[in-house]
Order: structure tokens, then sequence, then C-alpha cells
């Protein structure tokens, strides 16, 4: 599941998220789905581990540019 999840997050990305959206709309629908991914990863360990950490890498790279416009919007609380 957490691997369909993560493919449609990469290759959905600018249907999922348009730019004509708001804000705040967008980085709540980031939110939520990275706490949909989260809930999903398999908690394994040993050598699945490391699959999931580079999973997790791909992702926050692929969306580095939103992730930081929404900790600069933040709440600083």
């Amino acid at each position: 599941m957490h691997n369909k999840i993560r493919k449609l997050m990469i290759d959905l990305k600018e249907q999922m998220f348009p730019s004509s959206m708001d804000a705040a709309e967008r980085r709540d629908a980031i939110t939520n789905l990275f706490i949909t991914y989260a809930t999903c990863k398999p908690k394994d360990f040993g050598i699945m581990k490391r699959y999931h950490k580079e999973e997790v890498e791909e992702l926050l790279a692929y969306y580095e540019h939103e992730l930081c416009e929404i900790a600069e919007n933040a709440d600083p609380e």
C-alpha cells in the first residue's frame, strides 16, 4: 500500500496539488498526504529499514520546494 501511495505522490503531484490551489489548501493537502504515507508505511527492521529510508528521502527531495514553503508559513508555535 505504501509503495502505491509513494508512486502516486510522485506521478500525480501536479494533478493533486495544482498551482492554482490556495496556499493553505495546498499546505493542508500535502500535510495530510504525508501523514497518510507515514501511517501506511510498514514498521520493518533490518534491510527493509534502509529501503524505507531511501523511499522517504526520495519523497522529501521531490517535495522539497513545497515543504520549504510550508515551513516558512508555519505557525512559530
